[in-house]
């Protein structure tokens, strides 16, 4: 593996005018400490490629003799400069001094890239960097760090918002929402109507001969069956050969079951590991309050309640 090598603060009034002093005595090992950096030079360029051992091939072992034969001309004084692991602050001069345009990692992210964010990614490459010190290995970090870390504002007449974490899929509100929902649930409307079609199942009877199977908007799906044991079954292995299909998964915990004309709902319904309203209890589907036997009063009193909730709040806060 490579020497241990620690880059040492150099002198370079081009950076932002401002002139990095070198340490009292380093001064004699920078030229010896420049070749090193030369020498590397080749050995990083071209390790864009997955995690592998860099005593691997030929070429890469003869730019470690090159930098061995630098790194032996110096003392053992000044060797011993060399030896020290890098802290946070040396890695941040020499990244402030590479090229905008070098990458100084696997991972193709440009030196330019990595000061405007190195608040976001400097442990990142730190990591990185130790880990080359310890076993000779080069890992992609950086990128890890970009992702994870990634936030975002939004100006809205001038102000601006909360920092948002960026992340995998969409958030409430985005104007894609519908079209994605779209495309990812056509498949299982499509299966439920063949199957209604079919007779398979059968949906809830809406008058002169009519059966409504499903009610879908935005981002809810709602499905009216009758109220028969293997109408239900029939109706879960639809939803279970989509889900086979399509990788997705009906979220059973956050799903409610309304037994419509019940008193008491059946036995096999409550095993179906869904949410389950009983009589005396309001959900919202769509703004829309449904129950079991909700009566007016009932519904009176829940917007009440909600419409005086809603005004304690107000009273706590200035206006």
């Amino acid at each position: 593996m490579l020497p241990p090598i620690t880059f040492l603060p150099c002198s370079n009034p081009n950076l932002n005018g401002r002139d990095r002093k070198p340490d009292n005595g380093a001064g004699e090992v920078l030229s010896a400490q420049a070749e090193i950096i030369d020498e590397t030079h080749r050995f990083y360029q071209d390790l864009f490629t997955e995690d592998h051992n860099i005593a691997d091939n030929s070429r890469e072992q003869a730019v470690l003799e090159d930098v061995s034969l630098i790194y032996r001309r110096l003392g053992p004084s000044q060797s011993g400069l060399l030896e020290t692991a890098p802290d946070m602050e040396e890695i941040e001069r020499t990244v402030d001094i590479m090229s905008s345009k070098k990458s100084p990692g696997l991972d193709r992210v440009t030196a330019g890239v990595v000061r405007e964010l190195w608040l976001k990614i400097k442990n990142d490459c730190r990591d990185m960097i130790l880990d080359f010190r310890a076993d000779g290995r080069l890992t992609v970090k950086t990128k890890k760090g970009l992702v994870e870390n990634a936030v975002s504002v939004v100006h809205i007449n001038g102000a601006v918002t909360k920092e948002i974490r960026l992340g995998r899929g969409v958030r409430q509100g985005c104007p894609i929402v519908p079209m994605l929902f779209t495309l990812s649930t056509q498949p299982l409307m499509q299966l439920l109507k063949n199957a209604l079609v079919s007779r398979l199942i059968q949906g809830l009877k809406a008058g002169n001969g009519r059966h409504v199977l499903e009610a879908l908007f935005a981002d809810d799906t709602g499905l009216l069956l009758q109220a028969e044991e293997e109408n239900w079954r029939r109706a879960t292995e639809v939803i279970h050969k989509f889900e086979q299909m399509s990788g997705a998964r009906l979220n059973i915990p956050k799903s409610i079951v309304v037994p419509v004309g019940f008193t008491e709902p059946p036995d096999w319904l409550r095993t179906a590991g869904c949410k389950l309203a009983v009589e005396g209890q309001i959900w919202t589907y769509l703004g829309f309050l449904i129950g079991v036997n909700l009566t007016e009063e009932q519904i009176l009193q829940w917007m009440l309640d909600k419409i005086t909730k809603t005004l304690n709040q107000w009273t706590n806060k200035i206006l």
